[in-house]
């Protein structure tokens, strides 16, 4: 449930900042498994800001 609710707060973010995230639904769904089974560490959100930096784009 919590990383439901974190997936939900960062889509709010990008959209009050005017960016948008491009997903298609199996890259929705990978992205949000990688993020529910992903250590807490450096590297990890290191990984997961590379792959929103690759995939928002400015509204």
């Amino acid at each position: 449930m919590i990383c439901l609710i974190a997936a939900y707060l960062s889509l709010l973010f990008l959209k009050k900042n005017s960016w948008e995230l491009h997903l298609t639904a199996d890259e929705g769904e990978d992205f949000i498994v990688q993020i529910t089974l992903a250590d807490d560490s450096e590297e990890e959100m290191i990984e997961i800001a590379h792959f929103l930096e690759k995939h928002c784009v400015k509204a």
